[in-house]
């Protein structure tokens, strides 16, 4: 394996255990300070499209893994991070939100970059962040 950015194969193994209990490598690579998981051992596509959202959801009692369920219910506690982010905001770079869910977040920055794209392994909310992005 070897780092994706600047081609060094020296990389020093991180861990052997995800989140979740899963199981993938994690390597860094101490030239550009990139950290870079192997490729797990399981469907990856599948597990967002199917189980994650009914393992971790907002409200315990009544699980919501509907895209507009998860987008209204998390849009207004975007706060502390968009406080973080706020420095950074300028409308001639490029935002790029890894893990962008519903799009709750990305609503918030869409119109404070020149260029606004989220990457979501949901099918679902990419779908619909998509659609209300627009």
């Amino acid at each position: 394996m070897k780092c994706s950015i600047c081609d060094n194969r020296k990389l020093k193994f991180v861990t052997g255990s995800l989140r979740n209990n899963f199981s993938g490598k994690v390597y860094h690579c101490s030239h550009c300070d990139l950290a870079i998981l192997s490729k797990p051992n399981f469907n990856v596509k599948h597990y967002y499209d199917k189980e994650y959202r009914l393992k971790f959801t907002d409200n315990l009692k009544k699980p919501n893994s509907k895209p507009s369920g998860i987008f209204n219910i998390q849009k207004k506690y975007q706060g502390d991070r968009l406080a973080i982010l706020k420095p950074y905001f300028n409308k001639n770079k490029s935002f790029l939100g890894i893990g962008s869910s519903a799009g709750q977040f990305l609503s918030h920055v869409v119109n404070r970059f020149k260029y606004c794209e989220g990457i979501e392994l949901n099918s679902a909310c990419a779908r619909y962040a998509e659609k209300k992005l627009k």
